[in-house]
């Protein structure tokens, strides 16, 4: 699992970011464009990666398990993201490769 730390990491030595700071401030940039796009109700396209868009789940009838009421549940909105086919391609071989190379065994030394 990557964390956001690890990620932005990952974003300053892919990007030859010199500071830390400069790159969290970059992908904060990034996250911030995305959530104000979303709340305009906009679909954010990001060609060869994927698409971001706001789902409706309506509200529903639902029943309180403890005491048998039924209730109405509240309309949400949802962010769903869906990968570009050139992404998931992409990851597929890559995934591919690391299941076809050869795997290294780990040597058990016996403790004296």
């Amino acid at each position: 699992m990557m964390k956001k730390k690890d990620f932005v990491a990952l974003y300053q030595e892919l990007g030859n970011i010199e500071s830390f700071t400069a790159a969290s401030q970059q992908v904060e940039l990034f996250m911030e464009a995305v959530r104000v796009a979303m709340e305009k109700d906009d679909l954010v396209i990001l060609r060869k990666f994927g698409n971001f868009e706001k789902r409706i789940l309506k509200g529903r009838v639902g029943r309180n398990p403890k005491t048998g009421d039924t209730l109405m549940t509240e309309t949400k909105y949802r962010v769903n993201f869906k990968p570009a086919s050139t992404f998931n391609k992409r990851i597929d071989d890559y995934t591919k490769a690391l299941e076809a190379a050869p795997k290294k065994r780990k040597s058990c030394k016996k403790a004296k």
